[in-house]
């Protein structure tokens, strides 16, 4: 019988293998799924935010918004490229009880830095430079 002149050896199987592998590295970049790495900080009234989050939001509603977690004032999550609406969300107890008797939150960040209202803008970039400051005054208490 005679051998096919095609037929693969171990050794080009691991050649192939590793080629594969590194080109999987190489077109990956420093991106998940086409997410880039944001981070930074977070001061509500000139304090770090202990405990929200943020929304990276599209402004053209186009893709999905992205959200990371704020603890002891600093965020680190990953973002789809290209301009961004931030959301500052920041829970505040009401002191009012629900009816189970839970305790009842409201945003304690004024709308001009969280929700639809938002004037924080951002543009994420595909480079990895995305560190960010946001600095954010309070809502009245109701």
């Amino acid at each position: 019988m005679e051998l096919c002149p095609h037929t693969l050896t171990p050794q080009s199987t691991t050649f192939l293998n590793l080629t594969f592998f590194f080109a999987l590295i190489a077109a990956g970049g420093c991106s998940e799924g086409g997410r880039y790495s944001v981070s930074g900080t977070v001061t509500l009234d000139g304090q770090p935010v202990s405990q929200g989050r943020l929304r990276f939001v599209d402004p053209d509603m186009k893709q999905d918004a992205d959200v990371g977690k704020i603890t002891d004032g600093a965020f680190s999550f990953r973002s789809t490229p290209g301009p961004r609406r931030v959301q500052i969300m920041v829970p505040r107890e009401t002191g009012e009880l629900s009816d189970r008797g839970a305790p009842l939150y409201e945003e304690a960040v004024a709308p001009e830095f969280s929700g639809d209202q938002s004037r924080l803008l951002v543009e994420v970039t595909t480079d990895g430079k995305n560190e960010y400051r946001f600095e954010a005054t309070s809502r009245p208490i109701r």
